[in-house]
Parts: C-alpha cells; structure tokens; sequence
C-alpha cells in the first residue's frame, strides 16, 4: 500500500479481515502513526493539546501483521508480470506481488502574483495544522484572509474566530458553498458567520498576494480594493496525486480512473481514496470526484476486497459531513440535475434539512443539526425508497 492515511490503512486492515495471509506493507510519507485529517480544520486548532487524533495505535498494526513503513517517500514504482519493486527517497527497494495506491491529493495551489508569500498558508496534513496552529496562537497575527468559500475554509474561519482573530472570507462565486448545496444552506451558514463577525465576500476575485517591506501583506482583488492581513490561508480545493500511477502508464482524469472494484486501468492496480476518480454508478450517477472520509473507507474496502479475491460489500450511498462553528452539515446522496428540493423542518430554528427527489424517489438529504432525518434519509436513499413532497424522510 503506497499511502498511509484513511483510505491505505483501511485499505490493509480489510485485506485481513477478509482473509489475505501475505505480508502487507503500508508506505507513508508522514513520520508517525495515521491519523484523522477532518478536525485539522476544527478541534485540532482550538484544542490544548497539538498531538493529532491517531487512527490505529502501533499495537493494533501488529496483531493484524500490517508493517507501518512511516516516513518512507515512494519516489518509483517499477511492475512486472510476477508483481514489481517500489523504491523510497533512501534508494531502499520494496519488492511486492500487489499494489494499492491511496496517495491522496495535495492542497491546490494560488496561481496568482505573490502567491509564494511566506504570509501564504494551506492546510492539507498535520505539519500544515501545526503551522497554522502556531500563528493562530500568535500575539503578531490579528487579521486573517482565507480564500475559499468551500468547506476546508468556513471551518477555518469559525475556528479562528474563536481564537479570537479578525477573519476575512473571499470567494469567487456569489455564495458559499455554491457547489456542494442547496443556496438555503448557503445562505444559513453565511448568516451564521455573519453572527461570528467573519468579513464575507462572495463575488470577489483575488488577483495578487502584496506584501511590504514593512512585513504587511494584502489580498489585491479584482476591483482594485485590498485586504489587509497578517496571514493568508488558501483554501481553494485539491489536486489528486497520482505521479506514481502515471508512471505506470494508468489513466488519470483528473484522478487515477477506477471501476466498480476500485481497479485502475492496468486490470491489477487497486486505487482508493482522494487519489482516484470513479466511474458513473447508482449513487453517483455523474461520477464525480469524492474526497470525505466515507468515500476513502468504503473504496479501501471494496480495494480490498477485489485484492483478496472475495466477494466486494455492496456500494452504499455517499456521505459526507461539516462543522462549521455550531453547524453540523451532514449529506447523503447526490442530487442529479433536475432534482425536485423541500425543505422540512424551519430554518429560523436552526434544524432543518434539504430532501432532494427525483419522480417518487429519494436521492439526497442535506441537512443542517438534524441527524435524525439525515440518519433516516440516508438509510431511505440506500433502500431506494419512495418519497412524496412534503413527506419526512
């Protein structure tokens, strides 16, 4: 396994639950045991301590006979007919008979002038989180930019602001959020940030990273007015990481292109996790691009599986969540165009939810504090259950 986080460790736990004897080896780059990215975002930044959330201890690893190589950087991968060697940054060589690739996606990034600012942050692993961590705790940062709207950047923004910091928002499109849901959660959350005094700009198009020689540094936008700030996150999305698999000869678009038992186009290469890009199927008709949690665990699984030469688990709805300040957004399902959408429950309270259908069928829930009717929708689009409008999930 090449890749050490969510996706490459499940990856080696479910080869053993399903029965695989050889020796299983999980590469990662990052010194130290996997651990949980989403509260890099969140608690990790507000909490006391800075050690990470771990996701195995050593000792579990080792009653399962999963090898942790951390710190190891596969630079090459070489394949044969009897399977292929991977060597590391040493110039260490791994010999293999099978190959899984969850190598993740690496933070996009500001292609604008001064983007190579040192006033210039991204968070995407845990060297990232303690970073930002440092300055969030710093006396000399007072004012933050963040540029992106999307989920990486409103959770950064509720955190700062909770430290205490000056927090400006900029996104280019005239909501946030705009691609992941439905514009009455949108503009739930941008009236919740408003409460938390976030400076929100939406419409707004960055163009230049300024910095004096007094140590100032300013967001230039596009119509000419400035940001001042003591740093600049960009939360702007990911680019997958698939230099390996492209060496390989295996199609990548944007992501290494998987089928339904997460094998990549050489027919024996699994793929799983952030790095890939999955083919159109029941519950994602238009096959989009996951990155979550859910989405790497249950890859790793079926990866797995195809590995193992059992049968794969049953593909099971897409799922993904947020917290953002005292919103809890979970979603499930994928609303295809032309979605019918009804609110249930009231907005004003604070607990509501978006049920997207199609005809008579549910196909997404995207609810805000309200687990219950997410539970319940979710567990509604796997059945592929009938919903009328108006009618609780």
């Amino acid at each position: 396994m090449i890749g050490a986080g969510q996706a490459g460790l499940h990856l080696a736990e479910s080869l053993r639950a399903f029965g695989f004897e050889g020796s299983v080896l999980l590469a990662g780059a990052e010194k130290g045991l996997p651990y949980q990215r989403p509260p890099l975002s969140k608690e990790f930044l507000l909490a006391e301590s800075a050690a990470p959330t771990v996701l195995r201890s050593k000792e579990f690893l080792k009653s399962r006979g999963i090898t942790l190589l951390d710190g190891h950087h596969i630079v090459s991968v070489r394949r044969d007919a009897g399977g292929g060697e991977a060597r590391d940054s040493t110039g260490r060589a791994w010999a293999f008979t099978h190959l899984a690739l969850a190598t993740g996606a690496s933070s996009r990034v500001l292609d604008l002038p001064g983007a190579g600012s040192p006033s210039v942050r991204y968070l995407r692993d845990l060297a990232h989180a303690r970073r930002l961590r440092n300055a969030a705790r710093s006396h000399r940062v007072r004012r933050i930019a963040i540029i992106g709207g999307g989920f990486i950047g409103l959770e950064l923004a509720a955190a700062m602001t909770a430290l205490g910091k000056s927090v400006t928002v900029l996104e280019v499109a005239t909501t946030v959020l705009a691609r992941a849901v439905d514009q009455r959660i949108s503009r739930h959350v941008e009236g919740a940030l408003l409460n938390r005094d976030v400076d929100l700009r939406c419409g707004v198009q960055p163009v230049a990273v300024l910095d004096s020689p007094s140590g100032a540094t300013e967001v230039l936008l596009g119509d000419g007015t400035t940001v001042s700030a003591d740093l600049v996150i960009a939360g702007i999305g990911a680019t997958p990481r698939t230099e390996i698999a492209e060496s390989l000869g295996l199609a990548c678009d944007p992501g290494i292109v998987v089928d339904g038992r997460n094998l990549a186009s050489d027919n024996r290469t699994v793929a799983a996790g952030d790095c890939t890009q999955p083919e159109r199927s029941l519950f994602n008709p238009l096959g989009i691009r996951l990155e979550s949690v859910n989405n790497a665990v249950t890859q790793a699984r079926i990866g797995a599986a195809t590995l193992a030469g059992v049968e794969p688990p049953t593909p099971s709805v897409p799922w993904f969540w947020s917290v953002i300040g005292d919103i809890r957004l979970q979603m499930a399902g994928m609303p295809p165009p032309g979605a019918t959408a009804d609110v249930q429950g009231d907005p004003s309270s604070g607990s509501f939810s978006i049920v997207f259908h199609r005809e008579a069928t549910l196909v997404a829930v995207q609810c805000v504090n309200d687990p219950a009717r997410f539970a319940a929708g979710r567990k509604a689009i796997q059945r592929g259950s009938a919903v009328r409008p108006g009618q609780k999930a």
